[in-house]
């Protein structure tokens, strides 16, 4: 509470110094500037985009990823885990998964559940993303730093309708059009290169978790890691009155969800910020350890017949949208098909 209070004059006062540079700016616009400005419908209400953006802060993995997307780079970033540094100097080596795609340096802004408003201020943002399942309480300082949009995270399709606004603001509808259909190929060629494989062993039971004797959580279509299964033509194995998944499932009870197959989506975030190198081995070591070293695990019949797969779950929790669907179905693909 005494954080949430004292931002509530640090936001306005460092607004006050902002605003006097802006005003200057604004003077010096034609008439017809306000004649081009964009109303953007969001979660929380409509804002008012007047020029392409160009200090973005993103305050999410997904919408970090819709910005690499359309070939934005962002100058703040806040992450679902916590950073050590302030700083992303060597994104490549310090963000999982997509950090090759960042070219520039870019501010470390705290977690995305928590992000730090003080930071956000020195940025000078023109633009801020950020979520309506993490950001909804924030919502009204952050429009008093930038105009702000609120965007549902980006699980099944809302990634797609998240990516054409963020396009239609920053003037690049084009590619994510581009964009979007080569997502669908993407799903048409690996729902055609795993047909026969699937035909043969449809029914797939996918678990996340970190150490099996904390349990794993079953996940249905609500999640990109799901949908994207279905998509491909798998049939979700999903507990008894349980449509959208189980948010914790017992070992003993695995035994009796009759699954051709499984897919443990391994997750390690002990030592803070996940490093890139050896990201995936990190990712899912405890989890590979714990499945091959349990009696139960082996004795269902996905392991007795070698089915069982292992993949990362950042690659589609933290990355709903294509580029996190790429590297999800890339690890899939090679494991489904692999000798």
């Amino acid at each position: 509470m005494r954080r949430k209070s004292r931002l509530r004059w640090i936001v306005p006062l460092a607004l006050l110094v902002l605003t006097a540079c802006q005003d200057r700016t604004r003077d010096t616009q034609p008439p017809s500037a306000a004649a081009e400005c964009q109303q953007i419908q969001h979660s929380l209400g409509e804002t008012q985009i007047c020029q392409p953006p160009q200090r973005i802060v993103a305050l999410s993995p997904s919408l970090l990823e819709l910005l690499l997307v359309l070939d934005l780079q962002p100058v703040g970033y806040a992450d679902l885990v916590k950073f050590q540094s302030d700083t992303l100097d060597n994104p490549r080596e310090q963000i999982p998964l997509l950090g090759d795609r960042i070219t520039q340096p870019i501010r470390y802004v705290g977690t995305s559940p928590d992000p730090s408003l003080e930071a956000i201020v020195q940025l000078k943002p023109d633009l801020i993303l950020a979520t309506l399942e993490m950001n909804q309480q924030e919502y009204a300082l952050l429009s008093q730093i930038a105009p702000t949009l609120i965007l549902p995270y980006g699980v099944g399709n809302d990634w797609q309708e998240n990516l054409q606004k963020i396009a239609q603001i920053a003037d690049r509808r084009e590619l994510a059009q581009n964009a979007i259909a080569q997502h669908q190929q993407r799903i048409a060629q690996v729902r055609q290169n795993l047909a026969a494989a699937i035909q043969e062993r449809s029914r797939i039971l996918v678990l996340v978790g970190n150490q099996l004797d904390r349990g794993l959580r079953v996940e249905g279509n609500t999640t990109s890691c799901g949908s994207l299964l279905e998509n491909i033509g798998f049939e979700l194995v999903l507990p008894p009155n349980s449509p959208t998944g189980s948010p914790n499932l017992s070992l003993e009870k695995l035994p009796q969800l009759p699954a051709d197959s499984v897919l443990l989506l391994g997750y390690d975030f002990s030592r803070n910020a996940p490093q890139t190198q050896d990201f995936e081995r990190s990712q899912l070591q405890q989890i590979q350890q714990d499945w091959e070293n349990n009696a139960i695990a082996q004795s269902l019949k996905a392991s007795q017949n070698n089915r069982v797969y292992f993949a990362s779950a950042y690659s589609c929790l933290a990355y709903p949208g294509p580029l996190g669907a790429e590297v999800y179905l890339q690890e899939i693909e090679e494991q489904i098909l692999s000798p």
